[in-house]
C-alpha cells in the first residue's frame, strides 16, 4: 500500500489517481497529520473498476463513522469493502477492526 501524508500531497494526486483517506494522527497538540493511500488501478479487475466510485464512497463513510466510533457501521462496511480496490486496502481494514475491538 502506497501511503502519503498530508492533505496537500493527497489533493495533488487526486486528479490522476484514486486517493483514499486512512487515518489522522495526533503526534502533537499543534498539528494533525492525515494519512492517505493511492490506489493502483492496474491492480483492479474490470468489474472492480465498474464499482470503484461506489466503494470509494463506502470507504469515505467508513472513515467518517470510524471517527464517530460507530462500531456496527464500520464492521458492516468492512465486510463489503474487503477485497475491493484489488485488495490493496485490506490490511488497513484489518487494522481498523483490531482497533475497534481493542478500544
Amino acid at each position: 500500500m502506497f501511503i502519503v501524508h498530508g492533505t496537500e500531497k493527497a489533493d495533488a494526486l487526486r486528479d490522476r489517481y484514486t486517493v483514499l483517506e486512512l487515518d489522522t494522527l495526533h503526534p502533537t497538540l499543534n498539528e494533525d497529520i492525515t494519512l492517505y493511500t493511492v490506489i493502483d488501478t492496474g491492480e483492479i479487475s474490470l468489474d472492480g473498476m465498474a464499482t470503484l466510485e461506489q466503494f470509494t464512497k463506502l470507504h469515505e463513510s467508513l472513515i467518517t463513522n470510524f471517527k464517530k466510533g460507530n462500531v456496527s457501521f464500520c464492521k458492516d462496511a468492512i465486510g463489503h469493502l474487503r477485497g475491493e480496490f484489488g485488495g490493496q486496502v485490506d490490511s488497513f481494514y484489518d487494522h481498523v477492526l483490531e482497533r475497534l475491538t481493542h478500544d
